[in-house]
């Protein structure tokens, strides 16, 4: 067995309040998850317990449910708050590892260099509890060539050990492993390059998989190509001398990215900024990776951009924290959120300044020359002899008309190329005073799946 082999120890605090809801504080990596394992271990309805996830030291897949029901189980049973922290020795004999693994394959290959048949017995060591990724590993074992023939039977097996977890794409390291070993075998004794060896019977687009589905779009082809014209373009490896040997190496693994629904909210602050808000652990840099995408959708520089990982009380639902779909799942939800945002502020704007607003590109797309919004007050006309296309200086330029002030919303002008800047004067094309105040901008927010 392998453990993950974070720093930071498990570790999860709870309380209970008087009436009757739990809050939990763990290192977890799936919120929501651990707030329904939590309700059901304890016979609660899901809004009576509150779990907020503590900045993570590490988890790598392993960081799951495990302390938090025992620790809100306590809490209930005691009135008074429970801390549970686990040594490292406790850590090794009772968290969730990933489990061993034995792989046993024979492989038909024609004298052409085209693989023909896979035979292939899969024993995963599961502990003892189920849930061994044994799918994941006979799926990808079968999956990553063209195979017109294969059995693959796989057995999980439960023993006096400590259950198993995830750990960096579990089951598609073994399989990857066992079956690459075997593709360097058979390149060698058929006489072939190991990189076109595997270029000749790569999967591609439209390729049937194990389980009967075809491959979406995939790179695994063109991510070979790529290795191989920059593999010919380098210079030949120095001789081996002696005990020392050089060469180039090849394998391939992949993996299924994870699919499931997202949300997340985009709310403009009143000083200018922007936050985030996302139902995720961060993890990695993924809050970075947020800020980002939100920068670019919303045309924002990202310092202004804040993201926050509230607890289960105020977080959009979002899936547990892993490195093959938080990105492609929440960071889609993110993009959406930002646009919306951006087509809210313009419309806001555009009612404000009496002006029509416009179809705008992508902030990060090319600028087309722009003119600015048209305008039927002759006020709005001096105003416009800056250029719209221009970027704002830090303090707006406008004359000084009498103006109202936005509140939780920016001003900006119509046009796609300019940028935005928060809670400032709006000119507000009127010969009398005017205490009306524009509309509020709504938080923009988007689910993706």
């Amino acid at each position: 067995m392998v453990h993950q082999g974070y720093l930071e120890p498990r570790v999860a605090v709870a309380s209970v309040d008087a009436l009757g809801s739990v809050t939990v504080w763990t290192t977890t990596q799936a919120l929501f998850y651990t707030r329904s394992e939590v309700a059901e271990a304890l016979g609660l309805p899901e809004h009576q317990v509150r779990i907020v996830a503590t900045p993570l030291g590490g988890g790598f897949g392993g960081k799951f449910v495990l302390l938090e029901p025992l620790a809100a189980a306590l809490t209930v049973a005691l009135k008074r708050p429970v801390s549970l922290v686990l040594t490292r020795t406790e850590e090794f004999l009772t968290t969730t590892p990933a489990p061993p693994s034995v792989f046993e394959l024979k492989t038909g290959v024609a004298k052409d260099g085209r693989l023909t048949a896979l035979q292939a017995r899969v024993i995963f060591d599961a502990g003892a509890f189920t849930g061994a990724p044994l799918g994941i590993a006979c799926l990808m074992l079968g999956s990553w060539y063209r195979l017109p023939h294969m059995d693959i039977r796989g057995y999980e097996v439960l023993t006096h050990k400590p259950g198993n977890g995830a750990y960096r794409a579990p089951g598609a390291v073994q399989a990857a492993f066992a079956l690459e070993s075997q593709m360097d075998d058979m390149a060698r004794a058929l006489g072939m390059d190991a990189l076109d060896f595997r270029l000749l019977n790569a999967s591609d687009e439209g390729d049937l998989m194990a389980n009967g589905n075809k491959w979406p779009r995939i790179g695994l082809r063109p991510c070979l190509e790529r290795l191989k014209s920059e593999r010919d373009q380098r210079k030949a490896p120095a001789p081996s001398q002696g005990r020392l040997r050089r060469g180039v190496g090849v394998a391939l693994g992949g993996w299924l990215g994870g699919i499931e629904p997202a949300n997340a909210v985009c709310r403009l602050e009143r000083d200018g900024t922007m936050s985030i808000i996302v139902g995720t652990v961060d993890m990695s840099g993924t809050n970075t990776t947020f800020a980002q995408i939100a920068s670019e959708a919303f045309g924002l520089d990202p310092g202004l951009i804040r993201v926050v990982n509230p607890d289960t009380e105020a977080a959009p639902y979002a899936g547990s924290s892993g490195g093959s779909k938080i990105t492609y799942t929440v960071g889609a939800a993110v993009e959406k959120a930002a646009r919306d945002a951006r087509q809210q502020l313009f419309a806001i704007a555009a009612k404000h300044l009496e002006a029509r607003a416009r179809p705008c590109p992508s902030p990060s797309s090319p600028r087309p020359p722009c003119s600015s919004a048209a305008s039927t007050s002759r006020s709005m006309a001096a105003a416009r002899r800056r250029p719209s296309c221009a970027l704002p200086p830090s303090r707006p330029t406008w004359p000084r008309w009498r103006s109202t002030r936005t509140r939780g919303t920016c001003a900006c002008s119509i046009t796609s190329s300019c940028r935005t800047w928060g809670a400032r004067s709006i000119p507000r094309p009127s010969r009398g005073r005017s205490r009306a105040r524009p509309p509020r901008a709504s938080a923009g927010r988007f689910s993706s799946a």
